[in-house]
């Protein structure tokens, strides 16, 4: 038995299928679906304190690279295609505990939100940068300055534009924010705050939909001393809507689309369940959604789940809780939004999984996963898992 209901039950079986659900458990057809197991598992980084931020895979032309910040700073190394370490690792630019996030391209674009220095009333910055050959080009430029912590940021390129997204917090408050710039990091547009006022709001994640991008985010508020909210999309530069309800505080959505269309995944806790699990959500369109969510796995864990479409698979990966350890719940779904998939993860007894990235190379999907540093276990390790799903 899985702790999740992975496929609807033949009628014979509804009943206890139902009984089960209430209780945290399901019926387990997975052994009839493809199983993803992981063809090459590289290990790119080991750290003694700290925690893994802003994991991120890109490409340079025909160069992969992973790339991550730590408290020492941010560094990048290049992989083979199989995940393998194909060279040292190297320091390119400051810490990023805000976040950090690399786009594909010759040069690499990334951006790095920094911490300020309050005690000494210094903001902290939001900085681009070029990277060609695993060396940083410039100066960089500041798109803006930060005025509390945020938790994440997000590049994507439209056309000749690239679209920056970020989260930022101050005095109670949360905000998501854009702005863009060109292709050569030259001018950089005003910061506009996107999210809601008087609510808070979570990281935005941006998706390139033909040359429209699409801005997806959380925004929640307390009633009568419970989480409420809302998963809010934007189209290019029209009017925000509503797309979904949430009732989990930190619902960390994403949008993409497979050829049946755009889907929507985030996080909710929605009865009988207890724990917060990942949902996926139709859209038609116009943005309506179709139909009811589906969930499709516990994702209860610090680091936010992620929507990969890899040829006809819409591919899911969610930190998770476990009884002994934090693991990574690996998905995957077709167009009806059926698991296609057997529920994977990468777990290890005691270890605690907490963020993960990924990448569609050659049709299979590479994962990069980091492990949180503990008292317990103080060498923690960033990891590469190249996954294959074939019978079997």
């Amino acid at each position: 038995m899985s702790d999740e209901p992975t496929l609807s039950c033949g009628r014979v079986l509804s009943l206890l299928c139902w009984f089960l659900m209430l209780s945290l458990s399901g019926c387990d057809t997975s052994s009839t679906l493809p199983v993803c197991d992981a063809v090459s598992r590289q290990v790119v980084e080991r750290i003694s304190s700290g925690r893994f931020r802003g994991l991120s895979l890109a490409r340079e032309g025909d160069d992969l690279y992973a790339l991550w910040s730590r408290p020492e700073g941010s560094f990048l190394r290049p992989l083979a295609p199989n995940g393998a370490p194909r060279g040292r690792a190297l320091r390119w630019g400051p810490a990023c505990p805000g976040g950090m996030d690399a786009l594909s391209g010759s040069p690499l674009v990334v951006a790095c939100a920094t911490a300020g220095a309050p005690n000494q009333a210094k903001p902290g910055r939001l900085l681009l940068f070029q990277l060609r050959g695993g060396e940083r080009q410039g100066a960089g430029l500041t798109v803006t300055s930060l005025e509390g912590f945020g938790e994440g940021v997000q590049l994507a390129r439209a056309d000749e534009r690239i679209i920056i997204a970020w989260h930022d917090s101050s005095q109670g408050g949360a905000e998501a924010w854009r702005s863009e710039t060109d292709s050569d990091l030259r001018q950089v547009s005003a910061p506009e705050q996107i999210s809601s006022p008087r609510v808070s709001a979570g990281p935005p994640h941006i998706y390139i939909d033909g040359d429209v991008p699409l801005l997806i985010w959380a925004e929640t508020w307390l009633r009568n001393g419970r989480n409420v909210g809302q998963i809010v999309l934007q189209r290019g530069d029209d009017v925000p809507q509503r797309v979904s309800e949430a009732s989990f505080g930190f619902p960390r959505p994403q949008v993409t689309r497979d050829r049946a269309g755009l889907v929507v995944g985030f996080r909710d806790v929605q009865r009988p369940l207890r724990q917060a699990g990942l949902y996926l959500q139709r859209l038609d369109e116009r943005l309506r959604p179709v139909g009811l969510p589906r969930r499709t796995g516990r994702a209860d864990g610090r680091g936010a789940p992620i929507l990969r479409t890899c040829g006809d698979t819409l591919f899911t990966a969610a930190p998770r809780s476990r009884t002994d350890a934090m693991s990574i719940g690996i998905g995957g779904f077709n167009q009806d939004l059926q698991r296609v998939v057997a529920q994977s993860q990468v777990y290890e007894a005691e270890r605690r999984f907490n963020d993960v990235a990924a990448l569609c190379l050659d049709g299979r999907l590479l994962l990069l996963a980091a492990e949180e540093w503990t008292a317990e276990h103080p060498t923690a390790r960033l990891i590469t898992l190249r996954l294959s799903c074939d019978q079997g």
